[in-house]
């Protein structure tokens, strides 16, 4: 059977296909390595290839700060609800305790808080899952 030169058979095409890549990634490799220079001639696009990753690297970075806040945060509103729960058994233990009134509103306020920082602190978390 006779092949035009127009038609290519999908073996032919798939060892050409398979060649040219094997060169990108040859040539790719010797350029990480420094056996290579980079075949990148256009200016434009290495400048804005760095800037992405130089974005890429701050949105990392803000990434990781707002784990670490969320963590902390955390630990924080955990605090602030078990202070408000002891000032609350303070403001409730019978007997004459002449702070009772602040005690409960210490505690109203700081249960409060806390329960704003849940809101907050699952904010945080989807903004990191994201």
């Amino acid at each position: 059977m006779f092949v035009s030169s127009s038609q290519t058979s999908p073996l032919d095409s798939l060892h050409s296909w398979s060649s040219s890549a094997l060169l990108v990634a040859q040539q790719y490799v010797g350029e990480h390595l420094g056996r290579r220079t980079r075949t990148l001639a256009d200016p434009e696009i290495s400048v804005r290839v760095s800037a992405l990753r130089e974005q890429r690297r701050q949105f990392v970075h803000l990434l990781q700060l707002a784990t670490s806040l969320a963590a902390q945060l955390e630990h924080v509103i955990r605090t602030q609800r078990c202070l408000g729960d002891a000032l609350s058994e303070l403001s409730q233990s019978g007997g004459d305790v002449p702070l009772g009134e602040q005690f409960s509103s210490s505690s109203d306020t700081l249960k409060l808080v806390s329960k704003n920082g849940d809101t907050l602190l699952s904010m945080l978390t989807k903004c990191a899952a994201v």
